[in-house]
């Protein structure tokens, strides 16, 4: 039921368990007659789940990877953890700060391997059979096993020349909101303000006026501000390496934008396979160790 469901296709579903076609028809038959309930609705063109299909579809695939789990933990009970682990990490974090430790990783863990899928979708860690996800934003997974590792700071920057010809005006938050050029937006949200926060106690709201980018990818706004295209807010893990070789300069440092949350996700599964907790306590361990949390 759940492969039908994923492929919108008995045929395909029957290809990709390497079953014939009458035979996944006749399961899902007997689950449908087994649970009095219609799981697809069924027409000449397409398929598609009912409601009753969807809620069944979540307890499916939860059950599936229970199964996997333990299945996976059998297995390892003999000899040292190996196997294939599916992770899912955003891009520019993922290259500049998970990718360069891997290999000590590997060394560690021979019979490992790694497939990594460097997007910055936020997956869906059990429909799409993801093991390990690492995300840089706020927790909306609530079903899944978080684990918040670092909190990431969020700072105004501008280039070395902005600040020479434009820093000794800039006081305060206010001074800026001519000055805004970028600001980050994800989906169908584009903000046209910024909260910006002086330690827990003070708080201003600011309004851009001269926004020139606005993105889902807040590394697309480094070329315009290293070119003295005005300031941005910006994480720390994505303006480290510009900041030691005076790409960029922090203004206002006592001022920042709400931090970030640095979060590995898992599925909710009673047991992890031993593959996936020694990776998960090595990324935790890496992450705290580099420079994440610092300006």
């Amino acid at each position: 039921m759940a492969q039908v469901a994923e492929d919108r296709s008995f045929t395909r579903a029957a290809e990709h368990l390497s079953v014939s076609r009458p035979t996944v028809s006749r399961a899902v038959a007997r689950l449908e007659e087994t649970l009095n309930i219609a799981l697809f609705q069924r027409t000449s063109r397409q398929l598609s789940l009912t409601a009753a299909g969807e809620a069944v579809l979540e307890h499916a695939r939860r059950v599936l990877s229970e199964g996997r789990a333990a299945e996976a933990a059998l297995q390892e009970t003999a000899g040292p953890p190996h196997g294939r682990i599916r992770i899912s990490m955003p891009v520019t974090f993922g290259i500049q700060h998970v990718a360069p430790f891997l290999p000590l990783f590997m060394k560690q863990y021979p019979e490992i391997t790694l497939d990594i899928d460097f997007s910055d979708r936020a997956v869906d860690v059990v429909a799409d059979g993801y093991d390990v996800a690492l995300r840089v934003s706020a927790m909306a997974d609530s079903s899944l096993r978080a684990r918040r590792i670092a909190t990431i700071p969020c700072c105004l920057v501008a280039s070395p020349e902005w600040i020479a010809q434009y820093g000794e005006n800039v006081h305060t938050p206010r001074d800026i909101e001519a000055y805004m050029s970028v600001l980050y937006g994800a989906g169908n949200v584009r903000p046209s303000r910024l909260t910006l926060y002086r330690g827990e106690e003070e708080a201003v709201t600011i309004t851009p006026r001269n926004l020139r980018l606005v993105s889902n990818n807040a590394e697309a706004f480094l070329p315009l501000l290293e070119s003295g295209g005005g300031v941005g807010v910006m994480p720390s893990f994505m303006i480290h390496h510009a900041l030691e070789q005076k790409r960029l300069g922090i203004i206002l440092p006592q001022w920042q934008a709400s931090p970030t949350a640095l979060h590995i996700l898992t599925p909710p599964n009673a047991r992890r396979p031993m593959r996936v907790s020694v990776f998960v306590e090595w990324l935790a361990r890496q992450m705290k160790k580099n420079c994440l949390t610092k300006i």
